[in-house]
């Protein structure tokens, strides 16, 4: 299975890297922007999901994603690559508000 994890250097991303490289038929291929080394990957796009600029649509089976903030940036990467499951995981934390 071919897959690409958005944000898999820290935290729930990089433990679930770790356990999917385990698998040897996997590919997995991180776009974080932390220079993190993690062993048994296909490939690692070190930038920010905004900066990075893809010369052709890659194909992923499965698309993790842990950095998106917004619409506009996952609508990037619908435009950017071809899939056939993504899964947003948000790990920002809002704070309800005080009365």
């Amino acid at each position: 299975m071919k897959i690409l994890i958005l944000g898999g250097t820290k935290f729930v991303g990089y433990t679930l890297v770790k356990k999917l490289a385990k698998n040897k038929t996997n590919k997995i291929d991180i776009l974080s922007k932390n220079k993190k080394k993690i062993k048994n990957i296909n490939k690692q796009y070190v930038c920010k999901l905004e900066n990075k600029i893809f010369k052709k649509k890659e194909n992923y089976d499965l698309i993790i994603d842990f950095i998106s903030k917004n619409k506009n940036q996952i609508d990037s990467i619908k435009k950017n690559f071809n899939f056939n499951l993504y899964i947003y995981i948000s790990t920002l934390w809002i704070e309800k508000k005080k009365k």
